[in-house]
């Protein structure tokens, strides 16, 4: 089970987002993907010289909300453990 600092369970979930998966605890996953129901996609115009800042509108984002238990994931092994960065809340307990 994915835990916070003081040890609490944490619901976790994988957001994707036109297909990249993110893992995040499930509250935070909801109101992202609600926020991006109403994003497209869109990009730099590089061929409009004027002045650089046009941009070409696409489709609608695709983000998709699944609700994942800790069976589901697995740590992905490093050759150097990194640090965890600072105000990380989010920690995974290793299988043991």
């Amino acid at each position: 089970m994915a835990t916070n600092r003081n040890t609490k369970p944490v619901s976790l979930c994988i957001v994707t987002i036109s297909h990249t998966q993110f893992l995040m605890p499930a509250d935070k996953g909801l109101k992202l993907v609600e926020l991006l129901q109403h994003a497209q996609h869109a990009q730099w115009d590089y061929s409009d010289r004027s002045d650089g800042r046009t941009y070409i509108v696409g489709e609608q984002v695709e983000a998709e909300y699944r609700a994942v238990k800790q069976s589901q994931l697995k740590l992905q092994k490093s050759e150097t453990p990194e640090k965890p960065a600072r105000g990380q809340t989010l920690l995974l307990e290793r299988d043991r």
